[in-house]
């Protein structure tokens, strides 16, 4: 696959108890040229999203600490911009459907997947963090502006209310 400007520096958080699956995850993302980095369970995986720079989260619907669903809610939270993917072979429709209805997860992928979706899958999360970041920037950059626009003296010929030359 083509690599694009939005996978320099990505990095994907892969969280599966099944240590063939999280090395089977990290082959095929490294060789997309995106740096990985396992977790087999929630806490660890909450640990790195403290210390890393994430862009994409995979995770099993079943890992150990607790449901999968609920630590993709808990990264929605803490971490909003970060893409959200869940894998799965043993999951509940409804609560996948939900998940996705409510934000918690972008996309859904069966075990075993396919590898050509699961590239896509990927490439479309690593999009959505690129585009989020990309807008996130611009506000920061929007809401500079207008501080320095507000700021007392910016304007040497104009005087806020209260100042005095």
């Amino acid at each position: 696959m083509v690599k694009t400007p939005f996978h320099k520096g990505c990095c994907a958080l892969i969280v599966d108890d099944e240590p063939y699956i999280r090395s089977s995850l990290f082959r095929i993302f490294e060789r997309e040229g995106i740096h990985c980095l396992l977790a087999g369970n929630s806490e660890d995986a909450l640990v790195f999203l403290k210390k890393r720079r994430i862009s994409v989260v995979f995770s099993d619907v079943v890992i150990p600490g607790g449901s999968g669903i609920a630590f993709l809610s808990e990264v929605k939270k803490r971490y909003p911009m970060i893409s959200r993917i869940c894998l799965s072979g043993r999951a509940d429709k409804k609560v996948i459907e939900s998940a996705i209805q409510n934000g918690v997860i972008s996309h859904f992928l069966s075990k075993p997947w396919s590898n050509t979706v699961l590239k896509k899958t990927l490439h479309l999360a690593l999009a959505d963090f690129a585009r989020k970041s990309q807008v996130r920037q611009i506000s920061a950059s929007k809401k500079g502006r207008i501080l320095k626009a507000t700021r007392p003296g910016f304007y040497p010929n104009i005087l806020l209310a209260g100042e005095s030359r």
